[in-house]
């Protein structure tokens, strides 16, 4: 009863935040002058911010997955990478660059060398 509901309550939740961060992150791939991109975010808050009053799973569930299929339609084809994380122009350049990692993680195979 009430304990599944709660679940519920908490999934959709976390799926409203993931999409509200996932929108916000690809809104900053397409607006890179940051006034552009403040002025976006208002936006899409507004928009999230237009639903809060939506308590039933159905309507809720409805409002998410056409919230994912919009995100999925508006992903930008080359998002933005952290230049040193996984797939950024620096990843692994400098293993061993003091970020905490053990020597052995960081040590170059003697075959490469």
């Amino acid at each position: 009863g009430s304990r599944m509901s709660a679940l519920g309550r908490t999934n959709h939740s976390l799926r409203v935040m993931r999409l509200y961060r996932s929108g916000l992150k690809n809104l900053q791939n397409w607006t890179v002058h940051r006034d552009l991109f403040i002025d976006q975010a208002y936006i899409l808050r507004a928009r999230f911010d237009a639903n809060k009053h939506v308590t039933t799973s159905a309507q809720i569930e409805k409002i998410l997955l056409a919230g994912e299929a919009e995100l999925i339609e508006y992903t930008h084809p080359a998002p933005y990478k952290t230049p040193t994380n996984p797939g950024g122009s620096k990843y692994m350049r400098y293993v061993n660059n003091g970020l905490g990692y053990s020597p052995d993680v960081c040590e170059i195979p003697p075959w490469i060398r």
